[in-house]
């Protein structure tokens, strides 16, 4: 279900979401070039299309990055070291050669374990798993700054849009009044005083609108930036 909200040039859609879901409720973004509407429909831009890509900021992939490099070293600290087979021959000759009279030959096998994983192994994958977890936390703080930045963004910029809309139809009607009073001037049935008050309070409003149009241009500036 949808709620359209319609001004006079403009057209804002709030998505709501159905009763029940879990799914935080979508305002439209809509952009605007220049301060004018973009010959095509403009597609709305969902709160919930927006979170999914704060996956892809780059605070929250180098996050995810050390939540991996942190479950390598996990792999590397509980891995056993490899043992060590030797085999050596003194006094013996070549292959092929003739043995040498009175020297006897002397071989030795040697097998070599490492003793280290009996007593730091433990402590290894104890100090890797806090690294998991620390890394992991990290990742999950990251994302939800990430995204409350991004929503904060999102509903700054709608609310600006909304703000113009209402601004461009307040000074519509202020114009459509000193049309009115002009010409109850012009008859000699009110008086200039009238005409003059209502011309300023246009200009009033046309200085508002300029501003909520600027501001809303660096909202959506800001929101662009976080969608790419």
């Amino acid at each position: 279900m949808s709620i359209r909200l319609r001004s006079r040039r403009r057209r804002i859609d709030l998505a709501v979401p159905p009763r029940g879901s879990r799914a935080l409720p979508a305002l439209a973004a809509i952009l605007f070039t220049g301060g004018h509407a973009v010959a095509q429909a403009p597609q709305p831009l969902t709160l919930a299309a927006l979170l999914d890509s704060v996956a892809r900021h780059p605070a929250v992939e180098a996050a995810q990055a050390h939540v991996r490099a942190a479950q390598g070293s996990r792999i590397t600290s509980g891995a056993f070291g490899n043992p060590i087979f030797s085999y050596q021959v003194d006094d013996t000759p070549f292959p092929g050669g003739s043995s040498v009279r009175g020297i006897d030959r002397e071989g030795m096998t040697t097998v070599t374990l490492p003793l280290e994983p009996l007593y730091q192994r433990g402590a290894r994958m104890r100090m890797a798993d806090a690294q998991i977890r620390s890394a992991t936390d990290d990742a999950f703080a990251t994302r939800q700054r990430v995204a409350l930045e991004a929503s904060r963004a999102y509903y700054r910029t709608a609310l600006a849009q909304i703000g113009v809309a209402t601004s461009r139809d307040l000074l519509a009607w202020l114009d459509s009044v000193v049309t009115y009073n002009r010409s109850r001037v012009e008859e000699g049935a009110a008086a200039e005083a009238d005409l003059i008050r209502s011309q300023l309070e246009r200009d009033q409003q046309g200085v508002f609108r300029r501003r909520r149009t600027l501001r809303a241009g660096l909202y959506r500036g800001e929101l662009r930036r976080r969608l790419t």
